[in-house]
């Protein structure tokens, strides 16, 4: 069997992506019921791990495997996450009480909603989604209706309608309405739990209606973009056709950036501006400069967007087949990005071009789990 302890101790938080990795690997073992060894031991060295100043990514993880490990033990750590400045770690607190009862679940969900930080928010909006009790249910229909953030509001309101079969708008009274009906779980199926988001059709990128205002733009300029003619145009071409179409029509309101990607990022800006003509015009101009080539590396551009704080939502427009990079394994990847949101709560979009079909389903999973959607463009 695995040895834990040897795992636990292994962790050097000076090297944040192994560490992660052992960390997430605890967790999971002990989740699915294996036996690690002593667990008083274990958990002795993941309390130590969260309360050293390491990064908070780590102790974050540390601290979710420390309550799969010892769940007493972890909750004074857990309180003192859900207090902490970091929202990094007041994220890592939601993650950790699923395993809670759902009272308790249910009031802490409630107090992480009046968090000034979008991505708490959004944690603690998947903990209401995964409850879905009535109360649950009546405490996301409200949130709805003041939230300020677009994805957040529009992430609720597709849970609704894929919970419950119906097709209302932004209309709380009739959400209250159905709400107040549900007598226990409610489920309409798999096929509409899973559907993202539709959005409107006020902004779209290649037929995607955009829903978030705050958002990177990633364009892969592997070498399909160069080589592969759309009539008489190179996809390039039609790619600043479409990006000049959706940023001509973003709310003023709306914050972006643009981040076209070979074997490494290029971003415009180093983080996210607001939709000004000047902006926009700027960003046009530079999009149609840029003549990149490379292979196409979208987990390092995906970490450079992520770094961010401002965004909540990535759109990537790519042929769906990364190549650059050493991350280049596409199942392996999405998993990795999963793992990776969780503290941060940023959704996935995906805009496929040719995309092979084993591609598309990994592509629909990422975008799946995270809140996001994936579609496949047609030119």
């Amino acid at each position: 069997p695995l040895d834990g302890l040897a795992l636990a101790k292994a962790v050097d938080a000076r090297d944040e992506e192994p560490a992660r990795a052992l960390l997430w690997s605890l967790e999971r073992r002990f989740a699915a019921g294996h036996e690690l060894g002593d667990r008083a031991k274990i958990a002795r060295e993941l309390e130590e791990l969260w309360h050293s100043r390491v990064d908070p990514e780590v102790r974050g993880r540390a601290l979710v495997a420390l309550e799969r490990c010892d769940h007493f033990r972890a909750r004074k750590p857990i309180e003192e996450a859900s207090l902490d400045r970091d929202p990094v770690l007041r994220c890592a607190a939601l993650t950790a009480i699923h395993g809670f009862a759902e009272a308790e679940r249910l009031e802490r969900a409630q107090r992480a909603l009046q968090d000034a930080e979008p991505s708490v928010r959004g944690a603690a909006i998947g903990l209401l989604c995964a409850i879905a009790s009535k109360a649950a249910l009546l405490e996301l229909v409200h949130r709805m209706e003041i939230e300020p953030r677009e994805r957040l509001k529009w992430r609720i309101l597709a849970f609704l309608r894929a919970r419950s079969g119906l097709g209302h708008g932004f209309d709380p009274a009739a959400w209250r309405a159905w709400a107040e009906s549900v007598q226990g779980p409610w489920s309409t199926g798999p096929d509409l739990a899973h559907r993202g988001p539709m959005g409107d059709t006020r902004v779209q990128l290649a037929g995607l209606n955009l829903i978030s205002d705050r958002v990177a733009f990633l364009v892969d300029f592997s070498g399909s973009t160069w080589d592969t003619k759309v009539g008489e145009l190179t996809r390039k071409q039609v790619l600043e056709r479409e990006l000049a179409k959706a940023l001509q029509a973003l709310p003023g309101t709306t914050r972006f950036n643009v981040i076209p990607y070979t074997n490494e990022p290029i971003p415009w800006e180093k983080a996210l501006v607001a939709a000004t003509k000047e902006n926009v015009a700027r960003a046009q101009a530079f999009f149609e400069r840029c003549n990149a080539r490379g292979r196409g590396n979208y987990f390092d551009a995906v970490l450079l967007a992520m770094a961010d704080p401002e965004v909540d939502s990535i759109v990537a427009l790519t042929d769906g087949v990364p190549t650059g990079g050493h991350r280049w394994n596409m199942p392996l990847m999405v998993e990795l990005l999963i793992e990776r949101d969780r503290f941060r709560q940023v959704a996935f979009d995906a805009i496929l071009v040719d995309a092979p079909r084993s591609r598309v389903q990994d592509w629909t999973r990422l975008a799946e789990v995270t809140g996001g959607r994936c579609v496949e463009a047609k030119w």
